[in-house]
């Protein structure tokens, strides 16, 4: 059986929304509004993590001698948070509970659980 025929012809008129009010317009605005704050804090929350990293822990390539190896090593210098001592990436280890990267005369091994798992000195007692 055929489809029927368009009773309007071919000439009807779109059927659009016509009726607009001050809420659609208000939701429009807001919308872009609320993208843009979390667009402008997500770049300063980037910026902030960049400057921490860099400031504190993380510094760039270069030959050093681990201070917890006593190694003279190539590669990414990492500073203990506790201690301050320069480690290489083999001996930093990260808590468990507070993300901070210790040194591993800072930070003590659990084995209570399948996996291991590094604590700081301050964590520990917890």
């Amino acid at each position: 059986m055929p489809k029927r025929n368009c009773p309007f012809g071919t000439n009807s008129p779109l059927q659009l929304k016509t009726h607009i009010n001050a809420f659609h317009i208000e939701k429009a605005n807001d919308m872009e509004r609320i993208y843009a704050r979390t667009r402008k804090l997500m770049h300063e929350g980037s910026v902030r993590l960049q400057k921490a990293q860099m400031d504190h822990n993380v510094q760039t390539e270069q030959a050093f001698k681990c201070q917890s190896c006593l190694q003279s090593k190539f590669g990414v210098l990492v500073i203990c948070v506790f201690c301050e001592r320069h480690t290489c990436t083999d001996c930093s280890r990260q808590c468990a509970l507070c993300a901070g990267i210790f040194c591993s005369l800072c930070s003590i091994a659990n084995y209570d659980e399948r996996y291991e798992r590094y604590f700081c000195l301050g964590c520990s007692e917890h």
